[in-house]
C-alpha cells in the first residue's frame, strides 16, 4: 500500500506554489500562500475571526493597537536665548509594550487509509486542508485561553505559550479576580439566605442550612456530593474547619457589574462578556426551572441569556468553564511573523501515511491591559437543588 496518486499530485502542486520541486524538502511558505493558510485557520473559528490578526517582521515587537498611556498635551513658552525649546513628550514606555513570538509546530500524521477515503470525493483537497486548519485553529484557541507558560520542549498545550489570562496576571494582576473576600481560592456566585456554615465530613464537602431537614445527629448538615435528602444522610460527626460560606455575588450579573469597575469608563465602550457555556447555563437554569413551562417565557429566558450585567454575552469555546472576562474582541490579537512558516510533506512507509510538518512563529497579546478584567475559579451555588458546582 502507498500514497494515493491524487495526493501525490496535490503535494507536488503545493511545492510548485512555493517555488520548489520536492515537497519533502523543508521550504519557506511564500507570503501569498502563507496568508491563504492563515485565512483557512481563521475560517475554522468564529473567535479567531473576531480578534485581530497581525503580520509582523521581527521575533520581538511592540503592540500595534496599544494606546498611549502618558499625556502629550502641553504648552511651551519658547525662549531661544534661555535654551527653552518646544520638545515632544513620550506617549508611552516602549519597553512595556514589547513581546516575543514563540515557535509553534503543527506536525500532522495522516494514514494512507484516511487519504484513500478522502480521495473518493472530488472535494478531497478541501477536505485535507480543513483537516489540518481545523485542528490548528482549535489548538490555538485552547492556548489563547488556557496557556499558562512557555516550555521549550512540550506536547502540552498549556505550556505552548502564555494565554490572555496568564499574560494579564503579569501585566495587570489587579484586573484578574481569583477569589472573594470570604472564600479563599474561589469566587462564589449564588444565594446567601439559607446557608449557615461549611465543614468537612468523610473528606466530602458539607453545608449547614437554617431550614434544612434535621439529620440523624440533630444537626442540619447536608453532604452535597453524596446525599440529597435526610433518608440518605448518615450519622455525621462534628465537621472540622467550620466557617461561614458567604457567596460573593447573588448572580452572574452582579459579578459582571463588579468586574466592570476594574475597567476605566473610557474603555468600556465596545466591551462584551466572554465566558463559557457552563456559566451561561448556570445563569439560565434557574430561570428555566422557575418559568420555563410557558413558551413565551422560554423566549425571554433565551434573550436574557445573551447578556450579563448589561453586556452582550459570548460563549467562547475552550475558555475555562469557571472563567468570565470583560473586554473587546479588538483588544485581543494574534501576531505571526512573516516568512516564518516552514513546511515539508513526507511519505513515511514506517508510519503507513504521510507527515505534514508545519511550523510558524506567533503569539497572542492583550493590546490594552486596562481594557481587560476577568474572574477565575467561579463556583455556582444552587441551594434549591443542593448543588455546588465548579472547582473544588
Amino acid at each position: 500500500m502507498s500514497l494515493n496518486p491524487k495526493f501525490i499530485k496535490l503535494f507536488n502542486h503545493i511545492a510548485k506554489l512555493n517555488n520548489i520541486e520536492n515537497p519533502a524538502v523543508q521550504f519557506s511558505v511564500v507570503p501569498t500562500y502563507h496568508e491563504f493558510l492563515e485565512s483557512l485557520v481563521v475560517d475554522q473559528s468564529d473567535f479567531l475571526g473576531a480578534i485581530n490578526s497581525f503580520e509582523i517582521a521581527e521575533m520581538r515587537s511592540g503592540k500595534i493597537l496599544a494606546d498611549l498611556q502618558n499625556t502629550i498635551t502641553k504648552r511651551t513658552v519658547v525662549d531661544v536665548g534661555a535654551g527653552t525649546l518646544r520638545k515632544p513628550l513620550a506617549g508611552d514606555n516602549d519597553s512595556e509594550q514589547l513581546f516575543d513570538l514563540r515557535e509553534w509546530e503543527h506536525d500532522l500524521l495522516v494514514k494512507w487509509t484516511r487519504l484513500d477515503q478522502m480521495a473518493r470525493f472530488k472535494e478531497y483537497q478541501a477536505m485535507y486542508r480543513k483537516n489540518l486548519s481545523f485542528r490548528i485553529a482549535k489548538d490555538r484557541q485552547i492556548v489563547a485561553w488556557q496557556g499558562t507558560s512557555y516550555v521549550a520542549g512540550t506536547t502540552t498545550l498549556a505550556e505552548m505559550d502564555k494565554g490572555f489570562i496568564a499574560k494579564m496576571k503579569t501585566a495587570n494582576p489587579a484586573n484578574i479576580m481569583t477569589e472573594g473576600l470570604t472564600d479563599q481560592g474561589s469566587v462564589v456566585v449564588g444565594k446567601l439566605e439559607n446557608i449557615v456554615e461549611k465543614g468537612v465530613w468523610a473528606n466530602e464537602t458539607a453545608y449547614k442550612f437554617r431550614d434544612a431537614v434535621t439529620c440523624s445527629n440533630g444537626d442540619n448538615w447536608i453532604c452535597i456530593k453524596d446525599h440529597t435528602s435526610a433518608a440518605d444522610e448518615p450519622t455525621i460527626a462534628t465537621p472540622t474547619a467550620n466557617w461561614h460560606l458567604r457567596p460573593h455575588y447573588p448572580n452572574f450579573d452582579a459579578l459582571v457589574v463588579d468586574l466592570e469597575l476594574l475597567i476605566p469608563e473610557y474603555y468600556r465602550e465596545g466591551c462584551v462578556v466572554m465566558t463559557s457555556r457552563w456559566v451561561v447555563n448556570c445563569d439560565r437554569s434557574k430561570l428555566y426551572a422557575e418559568r420555563g413551562a410557558e413558551p413565551s417565557e422560554k423566549l425571554l429566558i433565551e434573550i436574557a441569556a445573551k447578556s450579563l450585567g448589561g453586556y452582550k454575552a459570548h460563549m467562547i469555546p475552550f475558555i475555562p468553564d469557571t472563567t468570565l472576562a470583560i473586554t473587546s474582541f479588538k483588544n485581543l490579537s494574534w501576531y505571526w511573523q512573516t516568512g516564518s512558516y516552514r513546511r515539508s510533506i513526507e511519505n513515511k512507509n514506517e508510519y503507513k501515511g504521510i507527515v505534514d510538518w508545519n511550523s510558524i512563529n506567533g503569539t497572542f497579546e492583550v493590546e490594552n491591559v486596562e481594557q481587560f478584567a476577568a474572574a477565575e475559579n467561579i463556583k455556582f451555588l444552587d441551594l434549591d437543588y443542593l448543588q455546588f458546582l465548579g472547582t473544588t
